[in-house]
């Protein structure tokens, strides 16, 4: 992904703000979805929810920097995240991810890269799906544009909370603080995101999205190439009355 910093942030570090991007951290954990049930299990008992993240080496040279984290669940499984990062003529930091797997995984609700960024940061501007939230199996409804938001309203008050404000075939995605400084993110191919003021368990632990959910704080985004789709037990489902369907036809 290459991190590009907006004109506002050139020479921010003066105000305490960091001229640096921030370095994110593999997740694979989202806030599951109430169709999520047929993979939410399997998933928790492989320790992959509550990951931890030992740096095994940092070497910098000749301006990029190379960190190679251990990363594992609760047992087994877990990654070897190698990134390398350099800077560019023009300021943008570019970030390159390698993940190597071992051990054995379930399905993983999503993959990708998770950004802790300071509270303050709220505008949001991208190139992708929108106005609404959409994912992957809810997208054709959704066009392609570019759509200014805050991370405030990504939120969306679910009746149970749980994972949200997705948006999907992004371009580039811009967050800034009131002052217009901040950061625009890109990658290689379009990716996914959301950014929300609540952690993954926040989410998943509440019951009630008025009373239990703590609308300050650090800002979380998400950026990934893929996620699970939010249906696909509801198809699954239509799949096996389809095919009983047909049995029963068969059968007459």
């Amino acid at each position: 992904g290459t991190w590009r910093p907006s004109r506002a942030t050139e020479g921010a570090a003066a105000s305490g703000v960091s001229a640096v991007p921030p370095e994110g951290r593999i997740t694979a954990m989202r806030a599951f979805v109430d169709a999520d049930g047929w993979m939410r299990e399997a998933f928790l008992k492989s320790g992959l929810s509550q990951l931890q993240y030992h740096e095994r080496s940092r070497v910098e040279s000749n301006g990029v920097t190379t960190v190679v984290t251990d990363i594992t669940g609760g047992k087994a499984a877990g990654w070897t995240h190698t990134v390398v990062t350099s800077r560019r003529a023009d300021g943008a930091y570019v970030q390159r991810h390698l993940l190597e797997p071992f051990g054995t995984f379930p399905q993983l609700p999503r993959l990708g890269l998770t950004c802790r960024l300071p509270a303050g940061f709220e505008n949001v501007a991208y190139y992708g799906r929108g106005p609404d939230e959409n994912y992957v199996d809810r997208c054709t409804g959704s066009f392609l544009g570019i759509y200014r938001t805050t991370v405030t309203d990504l939120y969306v008050p679910y009746v149970r909370p749980q994972d949200c404000g997705y948006r999907t075939d992004v371009r580039w995605l811009e967050i800034t603080d009131r002052a217009g400084r901040g950061w625009c993110f890109e990658m290689d191919r379009p990716f996914h995101f959301s950014a929300l003021h609540h952690t993954v368990d926040d989410l998943d632990r509440a019951r009630d999205a008025v009373t239990q959910i703590d609308e300050e704080g650090v800002l979380l985004m998400r950026a990934e190439h893929q996620a699970e789709d939010v249906f696909k037990q509801k198809d699954a489902a239509a799949e096996k009355a389809r095919v009983l369907l047909a049995a029963a036809t068969r059968n007459k």
